[in-house]
């Protein structure tokens, strides 16, 4: 029971993420809003590692290089993203991370794809492209559409590509080591690429409070997902964030609204349904795969 409510919380934070990273990017560059919730994300991180007394290293921090990268393209993907599209749009098309997933750990992992899975995987590709049909009466932009893709495609990478190395590096390391890297490379980009003044005049009492609500529901929504972990399993959570585009869309619709067409409507039932099938169907496989082992070994899930 602690661990689902763990995970509703972390739930309900991950869902808030895009509406308040909507409200940010309105009013600032989508460059200028990942740059300081990766200053406070690695803030935040810092604290807790000092609180609980984590292990961190100069040698972990570096051969974590290249997920770090991957992370730093998924976050300015995702403001990208957010500055293009209604977050209820990218909501949805980010629960296309558990397809992305699946089909990441038959490339890299070398794991076996059941036909189950194959169907569902078509099923919520098809509905994808209903959901976010020209159909729409909301004005769709491409290059957002392309971005939320682009960013839950790298957050997918990042963790199977963590998985796939032999070192284990507790969470809130991994978390401090993305986001330092996040801060490094987005900031040199801003100074050195981006042309755009900053909005002084725009740092107010209530954006100030949106940049730490948005990096702390960034914050919150991975960490209370891997503290969960010590309760119940991945595959468990995994189902219940699987409901975050509902949430997304209730805690979106009194702000931004969306008019959606009877094939929108099929899409996002058929997407929605698609992923929370292969999410239930991968966690009961699982368990009848490890009830039929002789022996199993512990997984630590204490790693991203």
């Amino acid at each position: 029971m602690k661990g689902i409510l763990v995970v509703f919380f972390s739930l309900i934070f991950t869902s808030l993420s895009p509406i308040v990273n909507k409200f940010l990017v309105n009013s600032f560059s989508y460059v200028d809003v990942a740059i300081f919730t990766s200053i406070l994300q690695v803030l935040f991180s810092f604290v807790l590692i000092l609180i609980q007394k984590v292990e961190i290293s100069w040698k972990k921090f570096f051969s974590s290089i290249d997920t770090s990268f991957l992370y730093t393209i998924a976050i300015l993907s995702m403001f990208i993203s957010a500055n293009n599209l209604s977050p209820i749009y990218v909501g949805f098309i980010g629960r296309f991370y558990v397809v992305f997933s699946t089909i990441l750990s038959v490339v890299i992992l070398k794991e076996k794809i059941q036909k189950v899975e194959i169907v569902f995987i078509v099923f919520a590709i098809l509905g994808t492209f209903l959901f976010v049909s020209k159909e729409s009466s909301d004005k769709l932009i491409f290059i957002g559409v392309i971005f939320s893709f682009l960013y839950t495609f790298c957050f997918s990478l990042t963790n199977i590509l963590i998985k796939f190395k032999e070192g284990k590096t507790h969470y809130l390391a991994s978390m401090l080591y993305n986001n330092l890297v996040a801060t490094i490379v987005i900031l040199s980009y801003r100074m050195f690429f981006v042309k755009i003044q900053f909005a002084t005049s725009q740092i107010t009492f209530s954006t100030s409070i949106l940049f730490i609500l948005s990096a702390l529901c960034g914050f919150l929504g991975t960490f209370l997902l891997f503290y969960a972990l010590k309760f119940i399993s991945f595959t468990f959570s995994s189902i219940i964030r699987s409901f975050s585009p509902v949430l997304v869309a209730l805690f979106s619709w009194p702000f931004f609204g969306m008019d959606l067409s009877p094939l929108n409507i099929i899409g996002c039932i058929l997407l929605f349904s698609s992923v929370v099938a292969l999410t239930v169907y991968q966690s009961s496989y699982k368990q009848r795969r490890e009830r039929t082992k002789p022996s199993s070994i512990k997984v630590d899930e204490t790693i991203i």
